[in-house]
Order: structure tokens, then sequence, then C-alpha cells
């Protein structure tokens, strides 16, 4: 039995989305991104790191005890097997949830970083100071946290493109139900959590077009980057880094990670 279920990849690449998709399961609780077990495993640590106290291993030892018996409460009231939640920066943790929890799912959800670039800028704009202030740091932050993806390993892995969720949705599901039923996940889904944008700023075009609610065709597709904002130079030196990350995702994931229509014709460089 698989248990929890763990959506992450780089903010901006859809986790919140794919996790409230989840959590419409009729086994599974979505509890959002929930932070606890990073709080537990990352930031606590650090903040209590030059505490002189002989207590320190054992504090952190309870927190952590304390962030899994919580999800496991959430679990209880829910009355669902599976707990599923969508903390972006669980990437940085991926060895110690593995340790916590052998049976775990890792969901990678992989963006091209044009995409994760612009959509962090409207972030950014909007008062979140993860998003980076430059597009420098955001590429910054979208390789590392693809570097964790790619330096994982181990079974219990469900990669899934954004890119290929917003430009061919119908087929892009068809094959992420494929690929939950190799864990026993029900793929009993409530397509209309499609509709609601996940977006920092206002309404933004949504997968699944609520006018048709009741129709065949509900999925429609819609863009996930916009090409005529974007820009090579705008990642500064960074570009070398950035292209090795992205090629290292192709080699890694061929069939799950997408370069969005319109960049490979209109933007040609090679990786240094």
């Amino acid at each position: 039995m698989f248990d929890p279920i763990f959506v992450c990849g780089c903010p901006r690449s859809g986790n919140s989305l794919v996790g409230e998709l989840l959590g419409t399961s009729s086994d599974i609780v979505y509890a959002g991104e929930l932070g606890v077990f990073y709080f537990a495993l990352q930031v606590a640590p650090q903040a209590y790191l030059r505490t002189p106290t002989p207590f320190k291993d054992a504090y952190h030892a309870a927190i952590v005890t304390h962030a899994m018996s919580f999800a496991e409460q959430i679990k209880h009231q829910n009355n669902a097997g599976v707990l599923c939640e969508s903390t972006p920066w669980n990437v940085r943790i991926m060895d110690k949830l593995r340790v916590l929890y052998p049976n775990a799912v890792f969901v990678f959800m992989l963006r091209h970083f044009t995409g994760v670039i612009q959509s962090l800028r409207r972030s950014w704009a909007d008062g979140y100071p993860w998003a980076g202030p430059t597009d420098s740091a955001r590429a910054e932050l979208w390789c590392e946290m693809n570097d964790y993806i790619l330096e994982f390993q181990g079974d219990g892995v469900i990669a899934i493109s954004y890119d290929a969720l917003c430009e061919e949705p119908a087929n892009c599901l068809t094959k992420v139900r494929k690929q939950l039923m190799r864990y026993g996940i029900l793929a009993d889904f409530d397509l209309s959590v499609l509709g609601v944008s996940h977006a920092s700023t206002a309404e933004r075009p949504t997968i699944f077009d609520a006018t048709s609610a009741g129709k065949e065709n509900t999925l429609r597709a819609i863009r996930s980057f916009d090409p005529d904002d974007w820009c090579d130079s705008c990642v500064g030196d960074l570009s070398g880094r950035l292209l090795r990350t992205h090629a290292l995702l192709c080699e890694r994931f061929p069939d799950d990670y997408k370069i969005p229509r319109g960049y490979e014709m209109r933007h040609k460089y090679s990786i240094s």
C-alpha cells in the first residue's frame, strides 16, 4: 500500500492543480500545501541548529513524529486511505521522506522553464519573495528544484508534464490515469477542479471549460507560456546551466517532459 502522495516540483508548475485533481479520487484526501514535513525536516532543524541544549535531537524527532501523526489524523478525519499534499519544496527533502515513507508515491510536476519564469514574474509582482526579483533568480530556482528531481533515485515516481496537460489535456489525462493505476490509485476524478485557476493573478484560461459542463468535450487546450513575452537573454549568464538541466530532463523523462509549442521554432541555441 502506498502512502502518502507527494506532488512536488518547481513552484508554478501545476503542483496545486494536480494535487486537487488527485484529491477528487474517492480514497484520497488532498491536504493542499500542508508543509508539515518540510517544516519538520528542513525548516525547524535549521532554525534550531545553534540552540545550546542536549535535547536538540530529541526535539527534532518529536517534531517529525508530530508531522506524521498530524497527517494520519487528517486521513482519519476524512475517512481516506491516502493523504496527498503538494508542497513544492518537498523536492528538497525527498530522500528523508523516502526514509519515513518507503512506499510513498512522488508525482513530479515538470514544466518548461519559459512558462515557470513567466509565472514567477507574476508571483513576484503579487508579493511572493520566493519567486525571485529577477529572471536570473527565477531560472536559478527552476534549475535547483529540477536538479533535485534529476538526482532522485528509486521507485514510486510518476512524472507529469504541465505543458502537455495544457496543450493536450485529454491525451495527457489518459496517460496520467494509466500511470496512477500502476499504484492502484483510482482515477475517478472530478475534472471540474481543472476549471479553477491557481495563477497568482486574476482570471486566466483554464483547462476545464465550465461553459461546456455536461457536454462531451469539457476540456480545452490552453497555452502554457507566452512566446511573445519571452527572450532567451532574460536569464543572462545562467543560460548554460538552464539548458543543461533542460537537456537532462529531456533525457531522463523523454515521454513526460515537453517543450511548449512555439518555443522550439522561435528560439534556437546550443548547450555549451
